[in-house]
């Protein structure tokens, strides 16, 4: 998807596929682009040369990463998993680690992940809090019960 969105972002909008690769030697475009730097100065360069940037919809919702709006059901999952404390998402990954094969090893790193982010009450997007609710069932499920 990444480079589809690059291929879009040379052919319609020069600016900011220069500015995307326009980093020092030596330096990661993927880290660069992580940056805040980064964006807070492609704002500046796209408002000074007065163009207006349209993005299909298609590319920025496969990314992610854009603010999109959030529908009221998907916002009552991200309430529900936001509910859902930092030392629960921990008790899940670590039963996870004491009973292999309950979950995959992608969703265990992912119950992690959810729990540092709650711990630093980073809020999950739409599709993090679906997915934490399922790995969130799915251990209930299969046997682990909260710590009380």
């Amino acid at each position: 998807m990444l480079y589809q969105v690059l291929q879009y972002v040379k052919k319609i909008e020069p600016t900011i596929y220069s500015h995307i690769f326009d980093v020092n030697e030596g330096e990661n475009i993927n880290e660069w682009t992580k940056k805040t730097q980064c964006w807070d100065s492609l704002k500046i360069k796209v408002s000074n040369l007065g163009t207006s940037i349209n993005i299909p919809q298609n590319l920025c919702s496969a990314t992610g990463d854009m603010d999109v709006e959030v529908t009221e059901g998907q916002q009552k999952f991200i309430n529900e998993a936001a509910e859902i404390d930092a030392e629960t998402w921990f008790s899940i990954n670590n039963w996870s680690k004491d009973n292999p094969g309950e979950l995959t090893p992608k969703e265990q790193a992912f119950v992690g992940q959810v729990a540092w982010n709650m711990k630093r009450n980073k809020p999950l997007t739409y599709k993090q809090s679906k997915w934490a609710l399922d790995i969130y069932e799915k251990a209930k499920d299969a046997g682990w019960e909260r710590d009380e």
